[in-house]
């Protein structure tokens, strides 16, 4: 059992006359401190606080969801007339003010008196954020929303995927909301549900943010077996956009090269794409896009790189004025697929010797990551991509390669990092750091040798691997056991 709390820019002792002293709930206390108060309910245990700003141009509610510590809490009927009563009243009080309101979506019976109070109040809101768990809940709610009005500046709805009930499901978006484009609409966000490439609603957006669970099984044919033309002509007409992120709903099938699908957004700021590699290859190999935009493909297939080169040397070796590069981080198993991830300087993570989590970089602010999550698939692509990366000004360097049953050779460490002459601190997990530390002891040439086995008298024919590192930190190898199996 669900119970309401409300979050809006008001004065605290506005809030505190609406709630009725003859509620036989206990009386909430109120404590407030400089322009940014806090009204803390000490009355209801299970309420924790309302954090309140004054404001007089905007006015922001937020509906949630708070679980009581027990079932049998006395005055349960009570806090449910107290929450829609209290946001009636703030509502009231907003008149024509333009308001943010977020929602997360009560049990059913409860959907439609909540309902009812936001679409009378739509006409006036800039932003709106429906969410909540269980299709029952969330999907009746949605398809009972009015048409958004010409205000809307931002559209959030998230069916949150939690396994066991309706696991995957995906739902289409009411025309009533989608069939009109909207002058004020800038950033759409859609977790669960989809919408027709070609819906009015898409025109003028600077942010677009489409998810669908898998297995996927309303939105099979809408986007599986739509047309690419389709795809790129609508993100053709997307000339704003500053942040694209499509995952789990792009159309399969081989892309056909075409000389003239060109895709320019030269506005874009972060691109995340997620489904087979022949779609997000397909897309991103025809973009026309700045240096400085933070990219994400995620191949959920067997992903041959050889096509997206290309781009990624021209996009990675672009913009002089950026940070320069900094840290990369290479990941394989044969069960998970491939990650490569890197780093400009700008948005490098700390890194700690002493932490043991440290392999786990936080994904936030990556500027590049290709990865593939099909099992079985080679290290073969990580070195294709190294080969053509600017790695040149790489300082720190994860690695974790575990291929169970073979060993990686000396000489393909340094294929895939030969270029990074600058880098001085590696961390290499698993038992492939045996054959990497191999690899420190050769050279970089055509041929690399053991540097034990060259006159250093003589002009070396290429320098010492990894020639600047400093600090090297292995992790998960028994050394012993290799070590002995190797010579060592």
């Amino acid at each position: 059992m669900n119970y309401q709390l409300f979050v809006l820019r008001c004065a605290p002792s506005e809030l505190a006359a609406m709630l009725s002293p003859r509620s036989p709930v206990s009386q909430p206390r109120f404590s407030s401190a400089s322009s940014s108060a806090m009204l803390r309910c000490n009355g209801l245990n299970y309420i924790n606080d309302v954090r309140l700003a004054g404001s007089k141009s905007h006015m922001s509610v937020d509906i949630g969801a708070i679980q009581p510590y027990s079932s049998q809490v006395s005055g349960v009927t009570s806090c449910f007339t107290l929450g829609p009563r209290c946001a009636e009243a703030m509502l009231a009080r907003s008149a024509a003010t333009p308001i943010s309101m977020s929602f997360f979506c009560p049990a059913l019976e409860r959907s439609s008196s909540f309902s009812s109070l936001i679409s009378e109040h739509l006409h006036h809101t800039r932003d709106l954020q429906v969410m909540g768990t269980g299709t029952a809940n969330v999907r009746p709610f949605v398809y009972g929303l009015p048409s958004p009005s010409a205000v809307l500046e931002g559209l959030d709805i998230s069916l949150i995927d939690t396994p066991g009930e309706e696991e995957g499901d995906n739902f289409e978006l009411p025309g009533v909301i989608t069939g009109s484009r909207l002058p004020s609409l800038r950033r759409v966000t859609l977790d669960g549900f989809w919408m027709p490439w070609s819906a009015p609603i898409l025109g003028g957006l600077t942010h677009l943010h489409i998810q669908l669970h898998k297995p996927r099984r309303h939105a099979l044919d809408a986007y599986l077996n739509a047309s690419h033309e389709e795809l790129f002509s609508v993100l053709k007409t997307l000339r704003a956009l500053e942040s694209l992120i499509l995952i789990n709903c792009l159309p399969s099938g081989h892309w056909a090269d075409r000389n003239d699908e060109v895709l320019r957004l030269p506005r874009l700021e972060m691109l995340q794409l997620q489904g087979p590699s022949a779609a997000c290859f397909g897309i991103a190999k025809r973009l026309r896009i700045r240096s400085r935009c933070q990219m994400q493909l995620r191949c959920t297939d067997d992903t041959d790189v050889a096509e997206i080169l290309p781009f990624l040397s021209a996009l990675t070796s672009g913009g002089a004025d950026l940070s320069p590069w900094h840290t990369l981080l290479l990941t394989h198993d044969i069960d998970t697929g491939f990650r490569l991830q890197m780093w400009r300087l700008c948005n490098a993570p700390r890194t700690d010797d002493e932490s043991e989590d440290e392999f786990e970089l936080e994904p936030l602010d990556v500027d590049l990551a290709i990865s593939s999550c099909s099992p079985g698939q080679s290290y073969g692509p990580l070195q294709r991509l190294c080969r053509v990366l600017p790695l040149e000004t790489i300082r720190t360097i994860h690695v974790s390669i575990d291929t169970f049953g073979y060993n990686v050779p000396a000489r393909d460490w340094i294929d895939m990092l030969w270029q990074c002459s600058e880098t001085t601190r590696v961390w290499v997990r698993n038992r492939q750091a045996i054959s990497f530390c191999e690899a420190l002891s050769m050279t970089t040439d055509t041929h690399p040798r053991p540097l034990a086995e060259l006159d250093l008298d003589v002009r070396m024919p290429g320098e010492p691997f990894l020639w600047n590192l400093e600090t090297l930190k292995l992790s998960n190898v028994d050394l012993g056991m290799q070590g002995y199996m190797r010579g060592y």
